[in-house]
């Protein structure tokens, strides 16, 4: 096989060997030894073999054998010497490329100099890992490659002068190491795990944030350069592996503006990653009852006459399942705290503004997670989660859009991401009668029904959704309202929920944080739909029609009764 499909191929499997290196052994520096040794025999193999027909069973052919001699070695050694730094450094200047293979090779050595010589190559493969990408590229291919300084030169397109430069600056940076123990950091004994991650804005075509952090690897790399910006090799060695192992991860979240260089070239992740304790989030939840008690018992009335009166009046304009009062209020005090006032209308919109990443897919948005910290609250947190508002609009069909929040009252699939476009244009289909209900559109069927748009009853199929007409203005919750004393009181609880919030994030986020409470108030939403729950403004439908509310369609045909 050429070179550079050899190359290819390695590339493609490193990260997979690793896992398979650190299946077997439960240890990382030992994992690094056996991927290392399980790479340089697969790289070997495939130069010198032709077609491989199933490349995935051949490297795990020989995996799978040098991991036995792996074992096989490991058990016949009992004792292990000393080896001086020194005396490794000497050997590898002297002998380059072939020392380690002697090393290891030699059949005549005594075996208590052959483990010695094996601790101190493992010291040193480790060492070879945590240099940079430039310098590790110099030091395998002219030890382990057998390459000249002047062919090396010619390969990367650098001076001479430079290769050497950096041979003998690797070669000091490699014999400092080895006298230096390296221990695991905190995420390498107790590793973080994102319990949400999401975003505010638009996603990319490859999706949003979990997409990019969908491993505990790439989390934990994430949060190791959150609360101060850290070097590839401050990473790894906090998360107790070399950088080799983290290379492919930093450069993706790296290009997707979930991390970005500062200072001295270090990384630093740009992503809002919400950590809390049990005290300052029943802190919160306290403060946020509080004002959401005193904003209902002062505004309810309000809100209640402007949902009510905009159904009335528009009548012939609204289409609300069974014309029935508690679906439309589900739907529309959603669709009105979509125009939530704000609470400063001196905002700095530029502070919001420099937050948003435009990445590479098409996608804008800020990213956020959460850390799943060890500890309950002594309230319910399920019915206070959100995702939304989820507005859509179709490609297809003029005058038709949507606006959703998705939240554990209602009986759809979780999350932005199973909110399509394209199921707000099979609703249109049915609404307007261009989808018999046939075997050819089954498929188109079971989304409406999945989705919640639609519900079978009494033997016929009806919209689960409130639509209203495309011309009509827009629901105004906030007519009447003082929004001086509104704001009064919403500005009280997100200045104090600020101050909370404030010591739970790194210095370079503080200053969102405090814009977004301004712009966008302590998200009391799901506060709202709690109380009114509590004070029997709203009860919960039956379940098939749970899964049409806090909905709204917007169409230029209504649905038939």
């Amino acid at each position: 096989m050429d070179k550079q499909n050899a190359d290819r191929i390695i590339t493609e499997y490193l990260q997979r060997i690793y896992g398979f290196a650190l299946s077997k052994t439960q240890d990382s520096y030992e994992a690094e030894e056996l991927a290392s040794d399980i790479t340089y025999e697969v790289y070997l193999s495939l130069l010198r073999d032709g077609m491989i027909y199933n490349v995935n069973s051949y490297i795990w052919r020989i995996s799978s054998f040098v991991f036995a001699r792996w074992v096989e070695k490991k058990n016949k050694v009992r004792e292990r010497g000393g080896i001086s730094v020194d005396e490794v450094m000497e050997q590898v200047a002297e002998t380059g490329a072939r020392m380690p293979l002697a090393l290891i090779d030699t059949e005549d050595a005594e075996r208590a100099e052959r483990a010695a010589h094996e601790d101190s190559l493992r010291l040193l493969r480790r060492e070879i890992a945590y240099l940079g990408e430039t310098q590790r590229r110099i030091v395998v291919a002219h030890y382990y490659g057998g390459q000249s300084v002047k062919e090396i030169a010619e390969g990367m397109d650098i001076p001479v002068g430079t290769v050497k430069w950096h041979l003998f600056d690797a070669r000091k940076t490699i014999k400092e190491g080895m006298n230096m123990e390296r221990n695991k950091g905190t995420l390498g004994i107790n590793p973080i795990r994102f319990c949400s991650m999401g975003h505010n804005g638009r996603p990319g075509t490859t999706g949003d944030t979990a997409a990019h952090l969908n491993t505990v690897l790439a989390q934990n790399i994430a949060y190791a350069a959150y609360l101060s910006p850290k070097t590839e090799a401050e990473i790894a060695e906090e998360l107790g592996i070399t950088p080799v192992f983290i290379a492919d991860i930093v450069a993706d979240l790296e290009a997707f503006g979930f991390m970005s260089r500062v200072e001295g070239g270090k990384l630093r992740t740009d992503i809002v990653i919400s950590r809390s304790t049990k005290e300052v989030d029943e802190a919160i939840y306290k403060l946020k009852t509080e004002a959401v008690d005193k904003l209902c018992k002062r505004f309810m009335p309000v809100w209640l006459k402007n949902m009510d009166e905009y159904y009335e009046q528009h009548k012939d304009s609204v289409y609300v399942p069974d014309g029935d009062l508690n679906l439309w209020r589900w739907s529309a005090f959603m669709w009105g705290q979509q125009d939530l006032p704000s609470l400063d209308t001196q905002v700095d919109e530029n502070i919001l503004n420099r937050f948003w990443i435009q990445r590479p897919d098409g996608g804008c948005y800020i990213a956020n997670a959460a850390v799943d910290d060890d500890y309950t609250v002594d309230y319910d947190t399920t019915c206070l989660w959100s995702c939304g508002h989820m507005n859509r609009k179709s490609d297809q069909y003029a005058y038709l859009a949507s606006v959703q929040m998705s939240t554990a009252y209602d009986t759809r699939p979780k999350g932005w991401s199973d909110n399509q476009n394209t199921d707000y244009d099979i609703l249109y289909e049915f609404i307007t009668g261009q989808l018999p209900e046939n075997q050819p559109n089954l498929s188109k069927y079971q989304r409406l029904f999945t989705r919640g748009l639609v519900v079978r009853r009494d033997g016929g199929i009806s919209v689960n959704v409130p639509v209203v007409k495309s011309d009509l203005p827009c629901l105004d919750l906030f007519a009447g309202i003082d929004l001086n004393e509104y704001n009064a009181i919403y500005a009280n609880c997100s200045e104090q929920v600020g101050k909370l919030e404030a010591s739970l994030y790194p210095a370079h986020m503080q200053e969102y944080i405090r814009a977004r409470n301004k712009a966008y108030g302590t998200y009391l939403y799901m506060y709202f739909y709690r109380w009114m729950l509590d004070n029997g403004i709203l009860s919960l439908p039956e379940d098939d029609r749970r899964g049409g509310i806090m909905t709204v369609v917007f169409a230029d045909t209504l649905p038939t009764a």
